[in-house]
């Protein structure tokens, strides 16, 4: 089957699947392993003590995190991470929930 038929048989978008077949990641990863388990603690934190985090919460962290370390990331919109990282960062870590 080509790449055009799946792509129509499946309705999924043809360079989707031109990016699985050449193995195409998407974006990299932003942060290291360890400062992604920092953000996963602080929010397991934030919940203990009774303040469950929303994605636009872990957003400003992120946000204020940046801003503190004086780092520009060029894919942030006004230095501020979309909800693209939020569910990144769910898919990564599947233990978190964030709403």
């Amino acid at each position: 089957m080509s790449q055009r038929k799946a792509a129509d048989c499946f309705d999924i978008p043809r360079r989707t699947l031109i990016n699985k077949l050449n193995s195409c990641p998407g974006f990299p990863q932003i942060f290291t392993d360890d400062k992604e388990a920092k953000f996963m603690r602080c929010v397991i934190e934030m919940c203990d003590y009774g303040f469950p985090v929303t994605s636009l919460e872990l957003q400003m962290l992120v946000k204020s995190y940046l801003a503190r370390l004086g780092t520009n990331v060029p894919r942030f919109i006004d230095k501020c991470p979309g909800h693209e990282l939020v569910f990144s960062f769910c898919k990564r870590h599947p233990e978190l929930t964030v709403h």
